[in-house]
């Protein structure tokens, strides 16, 4: 999952070592997109796989 972040928030993302702060614009991915999300910081964003299989 991808998600596009409309609220900043303290997070780690995947795959690095430090959390930070989460800024307005970034385009996240993995369990840190799923959890903004969840709690309203971010809006989902489907990818080309996604699109895809909607269009089928």
């Amino acid at each position: 999952m991808k998600a596009k972040v409309t609220k900043s928030f303290p997070g780690r993302p995947d795959r690095e070592i430090l959390s930070r702060i989460i800024e307005v614009g970034e385009v996240i991915e993995g369990d840190l997109a799923a959890v903004a999300v969840r709690e309203k910081w971010a809006t989902r964003v489907k990818d080309v796989k996604e699109e895809k299989q909607d269009e089928e």
